[in-house]
């Protein structure tokens, strides 16, 4: 037997051969019945690898929603934390001009603060 990627890649280019991707499972197997594949093991090969698309595509859906689900929740936390850092930058601004405004009076008014000894 082949491994199962490979009989993957057998079943799909069967039913590219019939052009059959795409179609529902119900209308593949009368297409396929009417296009010369008749036996039972190769409609079971067909409906197989229908079942296999459907839970690739299931699982691509998923890790889409999930990768979407986490860049929700990333900018949601991110723009959390960046709020945060700027209300403490505001904070260390005033307090930068608090201190600017003391040395500028300092320095126009050396007798304020010149020591009596």
């Amino acid at each position: 037997m082949y491994p199962p990627q490979l009989d993957r890649l057998n079943n799909v280019s069967l039913f590219r051969s019939l052009n059959l991707l795409g179609e529902p499972p119900s209308r593949q197997i009368k297409m396929a019945r009417a296009g010369g594949i008749t036996n039972a093991v190769n409609v079971g090969i067909a409906v197989q690898a229908d079942w296999e698309n459907r839970e690739f595509i299931s699982h691509i859906s998923l890790n889409v929603r999930r990768l979407f689900d986490f860049l929700v929740q990333f900018e949601a936390t991110t723009k959390s934390k960046l709020a945060s850092l700027n209300e403490k930058l505001d904070v260390l601004e005033r307090k930068l001009e608090l201190l600017e405004v003391q040395v500028g009076t300092a320095s126009a008014n050396p007798s304020l603060f010149a020591r009596d000894a």
